[in-house]
C-alpha cells in the first residue's frame, strides 16, 4: 500500500533558498472529493500526475503532528493533464516547488502564486519526520500547520477560486 508521511510548517525567512537542488512550476487541480478519498490532477513542466489521496489517518502510536494517509500517483501525458486541470477541476491553483537539499527527508517549499501570493509552506515527507524538534529545524521554519485544514492545498485551491 502507498502510503504518505509528512508534516507541514510555514515559513518565515529566506534561509532555504541557499538549498534549493532543483524546483518546477505546477498547476493542480481537483476532480472530485468524497468522504475518504480526493481525486487531484498535478501538472509540471514536463510530466502531469494523476493521485488519489485518502483520509488523513492519525495513529495513536505516531505522537506530534505527523500527517499519514493513502496516497497512489500515476503518471499521465501532460496534455492529458492539461485538459483535465482546465476542463474537469472544481478548484485549483498554482505554485513553484522548490526541492531542497538534505541530508534526511525530503523537504519541499512551495511558494504560491496568484491570489495565494506570500505563502510559503514546507513539507517534510518520509518516515520518522514524527522524530523531528524544533531543534532539528533551521530558524527559517516557522509554525507547524500540519493539521490546520486552512493549509491543505485543496482547500488553499477553494480558496483561490473565490478569490
Amino acid at each position: 500500500m502507498a502510503v504518505e508521511i509528512e508534516r507541514k510548517f510555514l515559513v518565515v525567512a529566506d534561509g532555504w533558498k541557499t538549498l534549493v537542488e532543483s524546483s518546477d512550476h505546477y498547476g493542480q487541480g481537483y476532480l472530485a472529493t468524497a468522504e475518504n478519498c480526493l481525486v487531484r490532477v498535478r501538472v509540471g513542466n514536463t510530466q502531469a500526475w494523476l493521485t488519489l489521496k485518502g483520509r488523513d489517518q492519525h495513529d495513536p502510536n505516531m505522537p506530534g503532528e505527523i500527517l499519514k494517509r493513502v496516497e497512489y500517483e500515476y503518471p499521465i501525458p501532460k496534455a492529458d493533464g492539461q485538459q483535465m486541470l482546465a476542463e474537469m477541476s472544481y478548484a485549483s491553483l498554482e505554485k513553484t516547488r522548490h526541492y531542497l537539499k538534505t541530508s534526511e527527508h525530503v523537504w519541499t517549499v512551495d511558494v504560491f502564486l496568484g491570489a495565494l501570493t506570500g505563502l510559503v509552506l514546507l513539507e517534510i515527507e518520509g518516515d520518522n519526520v514524527e522524530t523531528l524538534t524544533a531543534a532539528d529545524l533551521p530558524a527559517w521554519v516557522g509554525k507547524e500547520v500540519t493539521h490546520d485544514p486552512q493549509y491543505a492545498n485543496a482547500n488553499l485551491a477553494l480558496k483561490q477560486a473565490t478569490a
